[in-house]
């Protein structure tokens, strides 16, 4: 995807990976996440779908490519420009967060393998399509085949095993990062590992729950795959029965199905057949029981949560013992950060910054809606104010609910304005003049607004 003469800049501009990582010795994606540098993605070029890389010292690389998609995948050092470039070259590649890109074998002598999805054990999912249905295989870092089988279906590694489809019986199993099989192919579809069990479906189309040694922990009883988050999951049962949510060890953690069951982030949240809504933590235990509140906005910030006491009625701020630390008041409001939110009693009335004893720290005149108002990150949040007939502006509050940064930026995704170590993305003027750069945390421009840089497609990360 790069030209000859970008990777020749790059190598003198950019810090070169130190080491290989051998298949055998793969680093946690928690070490890769600590050492990785940060990048934003921005949008470089005469139209939105040419993008770049950026660092916070504002050397970018990926110039010249072509996509109609471009990300940094979070939990390892590798980044995947994803579509055509503009010599016409159809193979999709990785790049590491240096801008050095990943070689990529052939599959025939000739022609390269596209890469799809990396994996933080380093192995990389590929596919090529020769004579008949496509192909799945593995590389590693390196760019070589890391097996020899090749499957009729896959997809990317997690804990450890990935889920494949194995060419002569059509159905799936799981391999290692050996690449042999540690549960034999028998399933009409699986999914993914997390926190040690998955879902797997059965010739029949039900779903049961799968421990990594292959032993089911539950009977085929499920409608759908199962929703895992923090080694509890959710079963849709089957014949419209209700839902169920089991432990790791396939525990029933209800005495009966509910009516409906949604992860909040934090938690799941319980309805039962009567209507009342209860909350049960990531490890299922019961933290809110029955009649305490009506529902449960999804996040949880300093320990507290946004809850109504009655369906229709007012936001209010609640602990996980269940106690009211702000008596529900709010037509709007956001998710604590740094012991900071907005909301707003009514919404024709200015935004209220307060803390987690719901006491007013300020009123932010021409700000009037809490929902356009970011997280407080390093002491500043990005919040939409609106003067009058004025467009509306980005500008940065500090804790004390005066403004760090007066508002003066264009207004994109808040989450990718935030400061992160920092910095952050910022840009100015309308579209098709519009100018970004990097700021520092007193709204100066670390780099200065470019005319090439004409947009945000994500923030630092």
């Amino acid at each position: 995807m790069f030209m000859l003469r970008n990777s020749q800049i790059l190598n003198r501009l950019l810090p070169t990976l130190c080491c290989a990582v051998s298949l055998l010795v793969v680093p946690t994606a928690q070490a890769m996440d600590r050492d990785k540098p940060l990048l934003a993605v921005f949008m470089a070029g005469k139209t939105r779908s040419d993008l770049a890389f950026v660092d916070p010292q504002g050397r970018a690389f990926g110039q010249g490519l072509k996509v109609s998609n471009a990300y940094i995948k979070q939990g390892y050092f590798l980044a995947m420009p994803k579509g055509l470039t503009r010599s016409g070259d159809l193979v999709r590649r990785w790049y590491d967060r240096t801008g050095r890109e990943v070689p990529m074998p052939t599959f025939d002598g000739k022609n390269k393998v596209e890469a799809s999805v990396m994996s933080a054990e380093g192995l990389g999912l590929v596919f090529w399509k020769d004579k008949g249905p496509r192909k799945y295989g593995f590389v590693n870092l390196k760019g070589q085949m890391a097996f020899k089988e090749v499957f009729s279906g896959a997809r990317s590694f997690s804990e450890g095993l990935a889920e494949v489809r194995q060419m002569k019986t059509k159905k799936w199993g799981f391999i290692n990062t050996q690449g042999r099989w540690v549960i034999a192919p028998q399933y009409k579809g699986v999914m993914p590992f997390r926190q040690g069990i998955t879902s797997v479906q059965n010739q029949a189309g039900q779903w049961a729950l799968l421990d990594q040694t292959g032993q089911a922990l539950t009977d085929f009883s499920c409608s759908r795959a199962l929703n895992i988050k923090q080694g509890i999951a959710l079963c849709k049962l089957a014949n419209k029965k209700g839902v169920m949510l089991y432990s790791k060890l396939g525990k029933a953690l209800l005495s009966q199905p509910a009516k409906s069951i949604s992860w909040v982030g934090f938690g799941w949240k319980v309805k039962d057949s009567d209507g009342q809504v209860m909350l049960r933590d990531a490890q299922g235990k019961l933290r809110i029981k029955k009649g305490l509140v009506a529902d449960i906005s999804t996040g949880l910030g300093d320990g507290l949560f946004r809850a109504k006491a009655t369906q229709k009625g007012p936001y209010g701020y609640m602990n996980l013992e269940g106690t009211w630390v702000v008596k529900p008041k709010y037509v709007k409001a956001s998710i604590f950060s740094e012991k900071r939110a907005f909301a707003q009693t009514d919404r024709k009335q200015p935004v209220e910054m307060i803390n987690t004893k719901g006491q007013v720290i300020q009123t932010l005149q021409d700000v009037y809606n809490a929902a356009q108002s970011g997280p407080m990150q390093q002491g500043l949040a990005a919040v939409v104010a609106k003067k009058g007939k004025e467009p509306a502006k980005v500008g940065y509050i500090t804790p004390d609910g005066t403004w760090g940064i007066a508002p003066k930026f264009n207004k994109t995704r808040l989450k990718d304005q935030a400061f992160v170590n920092g910095v952050a993305p910022a840009c100015l003027d309308k579209y098709p003049n519009v100018r970004c750069g990097i700021i520092n945390p007193k709204g100066g421009w670390v780099i200065g607004p470019k005319a090439e840089w004409i947009g945000i497609k994500a923030g630092f990360h």
